[in-house]
């Protein structure tokens, strides 16, 4: 599969898995082609708590209300990383992460 290919399948994937509120975060989800390297950006601007994408996916209101995520966020903890593995899985790839 080509790199132009692997990320849009990776792209249409995120939207498809996005946690669905109000759509925001789903119309926020960009790829972008750099010619080098591509980058998909996930953001939900929100006026009350900043990034919405961001707390969504690491539970962080749970963290920040100092209690132990439930029901929704921890169905939607970590979305982005079980799509992406998903996808490379689908097409024979892995994932490997860097710090």
């Amino acid at each position: 599969m080509e790199d132009n290919s692997f990320y849009y399948l990776l792209w249409s994937n995120l939207v498809a898995m996005c946690p669905y509120d109000t759509g925001n975060m789903q119309s926020n989800i960009k790829l972008y082609d750099y010619g080098d390297f591509w980058e998909i950006e996930i953001t939900a601007p929100n006026e009350k708590s900043g990034d919405y994408a961001k707390d969504v996916n690491y539970a962080l209101k749970a963290k920040r209300d100092g209690r132990a995520p439930k029901g929704k966020e921890i169905h939607n903890y970590m979305w982005v990383e079980r799509t992406i593995k998903q996808t490379a899985e689908s097409i024979s790839g892995s994932v490997s992460y860097e710090l």
